[in-house]
């Protein structure tokens, strides 16, 4: 009699849920936070939020007894039936305009040029507090220019080994760099644009997964990671040491924290870390749940993981190059996803990038400028 007693008051928890989010507004907060609409106070309302340790509210049903309350079920009853409140769509990033970092005016004077080691700074003074400034987003302090490190970027995400950057900078323009700095600007912008690539992560509702070997200080590293199939966009990405032994359920909880919602279908190949993964991330008893399909390959009656595999041959043409990495975790497979993401245009769909695909659209010729000038003052 206590499990058919339970049962019901699922039962109905699952027809307020869905009566809450039918007539009433669910509001998207951003940072995959809701405001849910409480039934028995007028003008009152509860956060509910996901994340990687799964879904939290803020309502005394839920935080007394840890238990799904129905505000949860109303959040997943949006996401699943296709009408979620957080679908960012014709998203424009453009390069920020002049302001002051002190009051953040608009109203300014040039004050002439600033000398600097490649090129002169254009400085300001602001109207309204009088203070002098310099605006340079993301390159504030850098005695280089935007356009040499963002090229700099550009040619270690293609692989190009530092010493080469060095040698093509200097037979270029005449200047000598140290391999130093080179690193030194792969590891600070690479932790910058991968907070730009978190805040704006647009995906549908079918994702592939599969993994790609690599070798770090002569031993095996995989990389694992989910991909959305009608964007090609690498969500999320991991790197283990083993195959057979790899749990993908961090892997999975990630993507899902950065789409904010659950796939409607998962592809894979067989193995046993992304049936795990998806049984501990995905699976749930209530419907509709995730479907995942775990046997792909030429000879199955399923499609095969081609678009993920067309991704692995671009990370393995960069990283022959290479020949093995010394960090665990490289930041040239950062820069890599990243220009796979917002920079490389793909025929498959289209011929745009898949950032394009999303609804984001990064304007300006030097796609890695406006990346870094954005995320500096709006995703650090």
């Amino acid at each position: 009699m206590k499990r058919c007693k339970n049962s019901s008051s699922q039962h109905v928890l699952k027809q307020r849920g869905k009566e809450i989010a039918q007539n009433h507004d669910i509001l998207y907060l951003g940072s995959n936070i809701y405001k849910v609409p409480s039934q028995s106070k007028t003008g009152k309302y509860y956060d509910v939020m996901f994340n990687s340790g799964g879904w939290k509210c803020m309502c005394p049903y839920h935080t007394h007894g840890k238990r799904q309350c129905k505000h949860i079920l109303a959040v997943r009853y949006v996401i699943n039936s296709k009408k979620p409140k957080d679908k960012k769509q014709n998203v424009t990033i453009i390069v920020p305009d002049v302001q002051c970092p002190n009051c953040h005016s608009n109203d300014f004077k040039k004050r002439g040029m600033r000398p600097n080691k490649t090129i002169p700074v254009q400085r300001y003074s602001c109207k309204k507090c009088g203070r002098y400034f310099t605006h340079r987003p993301g390159f504030n302090g850098k005695h280089y220019s935007p356009e040499i490190i963002t090229e700099v970027l550009y040619l270690h995400a293609m692989a190009v080994l530092p010493t080469r950057i060095v040698e093509f900078l200097q037979e270029k323009n005449g200047f000598s760099m140290t391999r130093t700095t080179i690193f030194r600007w792969i590891k600070e912008y690479g932790d910058l644009l991968l907070k730009f690539q978190k805040k704006y992560t647009i995906v549908g509702d079918v994702w592939h997964t599969d993994e790609i070997y690599f070798t770090v200080n002569g031993s095996g590293r995989l990389l694992f990671g989910v991909m959305d199939a009608s964007t090609r966009f690498i969500i999320s990405y991991d790197i283990s040491k083993t195959k057979f032994g790899y749990d993908a359920t961090s892997l999975f909880k990630k993507a899902m924290e950065y789409a904010g919602k659950y796939p409607d279908m998962l592809i894979s190949d067989g193995l046993g870390g992304f049936k795990t993964g998806y049984k501990k991330a995905m699976y749930t008893r209530t419907k509709p749940r995730t479907t995942h399909v775990a046997d792909v390959g030429i000879r199955n009656r399923h499609p095969a993981n081609n678009i993920y595999e067309r991704f692995n041959g671009e990370v393995r043409d960069r990283i022959a190059r290479v020949r093995g990495f010394k960090s665990e975790h490289p930041a040239l497979i950062d820069l890599i996803v990243i220009y796979h993401n917002f920079v490389r245009q793909h025929a498959g769909i289209g011929n745009i990038t898949p950032a394009k695909a999303g609804g984001i659209t990064i304007e300006g010729k030097n796609k890695w400028r406006t990346m870094i000038e954005h995320a500096a003052l709006f995703c650090a």
